[in-house]
């Protein structure tokens, strides 16, 4: 058994998801780190069921001693400023040196390694990863691709709470909305509507809690998950046959992607806005599905393979369960 620190674990989504997951597994201990806590208040001491340590991110000595006694440095931090992104995990890579930790997982959580070339809020990443291989510790990224759970938002109320398993963004809105009936599917440049992985987020964290379970050697650089490879098109009409409606199906294509990023850019030249920079970080992510590589945004599903015992959803399963009234 070991302890697990998960960095930015009191989320609502992913730190909740692989939190609890390695609580219901039973076969290591995790922990929260979260930031410092204010003085002005009393702070709480547990979230989705495991202690919380409390540190300055920006402090080397800080991390060291939330890191006492940990086996793996799970984390799921995720500012927007890139720097911000860079200079938290270089810390908690030192503190986790410092205070003789095994294994590191860096934020990811989305798609391969080549997307981050292409998508300007991740390229830092790039960065993260480079430290990590030079680290000494065992890292691997764990590439979900899309959460699933994008699928649910707007599903019957008494399903939604489970459906959307925390998330409450926008990012996904305007190419997935079944709630109305509408799809934008992006194309592959054959004119084919591209495939892309997606992972529930339950199923995220179970994966994560099984990879835990391999022996020191066994995790390899990059750990994809996948619930599901498919495209856009296919989950609309599944969407049309489970919900009885007809859908609104649309088509982009690479080029008409690039023009949404143009017009993003214009937008942000003149006035800067937070909406605007993750609207163009969503399109820029399409624009990589656009190009149908796997290590992009199709993934390999190397913990499928590796944790057999881990049975994630399919699309088609997402879909009967949460919007089959």
């Amino acid at each position: 058994m070991v302890l697990a620190a998960i960095a930015g674990g009191t989320s609502p989504t992913l730190g909740r998801s692989i939190v609890t997951a390695i609580l219901e597994a039973g076969n290591h201990t995790p922990i929260i780190l979260s930031r410092s806590k204010p003085e002005s208040y009393s702070a709480p001491t547990s979230q989705h069921g495991a202690k919380i340590r409390y540190v300055d991110y920006s402090s080397i000595p800080s991390l060291t001693r939330g890191l006492e006694g940990v086996h793996t440095v799970i984390s799921v931090l995720n500012p927007t400023d890139p720097a911000e992104m860079l200079d938290y995990h270089s810390n908690l890579l030192k503190a986790a040196r410092s205070a003789g930790c095994k294994r590191f997982a860096p934020s990811e959580w989305e798609g391969g390694p080549l997307s981050k070339q292409k998508v300007e809020l991740l390229r830092s990443k790039l960065d993260v990863w480079k430290m990590c291989e030079e680290s000494g510790l065992e890292c691997a990224r764990f590439t979900p691709g899309w959460f699933m759970n994008y699928l649910g938002q707007g599903c019957p109320e008494s399903k939604n709470e489970e459906a959307i398993a925390g998330l409450d963004d926008g990012f996904m809105i305007d190419y997935v909305d079944i709630a109305k009936g509408k799809m934008t599917v992006p194309l592959a440049e054959d004119g084919r509507p591209a495939k892309m992985s997606m992972t529930e987020l339950g199923d995220i964290g179970r994966f994560v809690a099984a990879a835990l379970d391999l022996a020191e050697g066994e995790w390899e650089a990059d750990m994809g998950m996948v619930g599901s490879t498919v495209d856009l098109e296919e989950v609309a009409r599944k969407a049309e046959q489970v919900t009885g409606r007809t859908f609104e199906i649309k088509s982009i294509t690479k080029e008409e992607l690039k023009q949404r990023e143009d017009d993003l850019d214009q937008r942000l030249a003149e006035a800067f806005s937070v909406d605007a920079l993750l609207a163009k970080m969503v399109v820029q992510l399409m624009q990589c599905a656009c190009e149908e590589q796997v290590g992009n945004q199709m993934i390999d599903p190397v913990l499928n393979r590796l944790c057999p015992n881990v049975k994630p959803l399919g699309f088609e399963e997402y879909l009967q369960r949460f919007w089959t009234s």
